[in-house]
């Protein structure tokens, strides 16, 4: 038997196995929200804002993925950090230069990166 599978049986760990069922699920509840907000007037529309409603949600959702999702944290926590801040720009680029945004996602990346380098060694 699979020294992995054995593994699990003796000590049952609650893992997300499937990111895309997931990500589906959080991109068709965030637009279904997004719809009830601008059908009711809450806020006005602007077609940009559509890019946060999808990118936003899946971004957190990669990231909190990252961390339950067992394989591949940095990788997932590195798109979902990337996806939360695009999902950012898109709504404060009116108050918030886009430069300064990109500038934290490079110090947030780099620090992921000393964290992965540091865990591999």
């Amino acid at each position: 038997m699979n020294k992995e599978l054995q593994y699990e049986q003796q000590n049952p760990v609650r893992r997300l196995r499937n990111y895309g069922a997931g990500a589906l699920v959080v991109i068709f509840i965030s637009l279904g929200i997004a719809t009830i907000v601008y059908n009711n007037n809450i806020l006005p529309f602007y077609p940009i804002h559509l890019i946060t409603w999808i990118i936003g949600p899946l971004g957190v959702y990669t990231s909190i993925y990252a961390f339950f999702g067992g394989r591949d944290r940095f990788h997932y926590l590195v798109y979902g950090v990337i996806m939360i801040i695009g999902g950012l720009m898109a709504v404060t680029y009116t108050f918030i230069v886009p430069m300064t945004l990109i500038g934290v996602l490079l110090i947030v990346l780099a620090v992921i990166g000393l964290v992965a380098y540091w865990r591999q060694k």
